[in-house]
């Protein structure tokens, strides 16, 4: 995934290749955030890492930075940059109390993925299973090993709009050190577009893995669906008014969307409608959200599952 050792390249030279295209999409690690010695050493390091990569594995050198350091997207275990929002990713789990190994992603996790295989010849979960090391135009810079990943088109502006499947509610990308604390990555600043009512790149994305969980995106057809569906079957009136009543939302696919938009019968769930994308303190990261109260990446702390079916669901209430 790494690119070849540039075992000719002079520092200056590194520099320029570090910043040789300007960023397409504000994300890090791309265009003229692409720094090459943030992750490679000129010479072998001494822990003897292909690529010339510096750490003890490739998972271990992206949380160097990754993992509790101030004004970095901090995201496994507890958040070191809370201030910046309820993350809307959440956390990797760290199979430590409150973040076992089951409540989400787990790095190095050999098991295969629930409800599908791993992709790509992977055989244990790696940050670069789901994140493209070198960026790309997605969201979130998603690409990792999937042979042919979806792209999740983003953009960062206050205007809804619904060209794209996600918008960063920010006039523009803040400048690097300065994005956690603006809420670029914050659940309370990120909202979920439907370009298309027949699915998501963002579902798709995650079905790269976990296949069994999907409806027409893996059938053709909106039902029957597997499980849950995921993206591109609309919801009757009924759940849309129950949805809709809630102060407290969980995120939905919704055109346009925005603060205080409402959904539609053509609006749709997605994975992350009711899962942290990396986990959080709950089971399977679901997002145990009561429709009042304090929010924060587990939902709205002390509550149940039925609270997350609630958003929709009226039976047995």
């Amino acid at each position: 995934m790494a690119c070849e050792p540039l075992r000719w390249a002079s520092p200056f030279v590194l520099v320029l290749l570090g910043h040789a295209a300007p960023a397409a999409a504000g994300e890090y690690h791309f265009g003229v955030t692409l720094i090459c010695s943030e992750c490679h050493d000129q010479q072998e390091p001494t822990s003897g890492q292909p690529r010339l990569l510096n750490g003890s594995s490739a998972n271990q050198m992206c949380l160097s930075c990754h993992d509790n350091k101030d004004g970095i997207p901090d995201v496994s275990g507890e958040n070191a940059n809370a201030l910046g929002g309820p993350r809307q990713g959440g956390a990797l789990t760290t199979a430590t109390a409150g973040y076992e190994a089951w409540k989400g992603h787990a790095l190095d996790a050999t098991a295969p993925p629930p409800g599908g295989a791993w992709p790509g010849g992977e055989t244990r979960l790696r940050c670069v299973s789901c994140h493209s090391p070198h960026g790309n135009a997605s969201y979130r810079n998603l690409g990792g090993v999937l042979p042919d990943p979806p792209l999740v088109t983003y953009t960062t502006s206050l205007t809804p709009t619904n060209a794209v499947e996600v918008r960063i509610d920010l006039p523009a990308v803040p400048a690097v050190g300065s994005r956690v604390a603006a809420g670029f990555y914050s659940a309370t600043r990120i909202y979920f577009n439907q370009p298309s009512t027949l699915g998501s790149g963002y579902s798709a994305f995650c079905g790269g893995c976990h296949n069994d969980f999907h409806g027409v995106a893996q059938t053709g057809v909106a039902r029957p669906f597997r499980r849950h569906p995921s993206d591109g079957v609309g919801m009757p009136v009924a759940y849309v008014t129950r949805y809709n009543s809630r102060a407290n939302r969980v995120p939905l696919l919704i055109a346009g969307n925005g603060a205080g938009a409402g959904a539609t019968i053509a609006s749709s769930v997605s994975c992350v409608s009711c899962h942290r994308a990396h986990g959080n303190r709950n089971p399977f990261g679901l997002i145990l959200m009561k429709p009042t109260g304090l929010v924060t990446e587990e939902g709205v702390d002390g509550g149940r599952l039925t609270d997350l079916c609630s958003q929709c669901h009226s039976e047995g209430g």
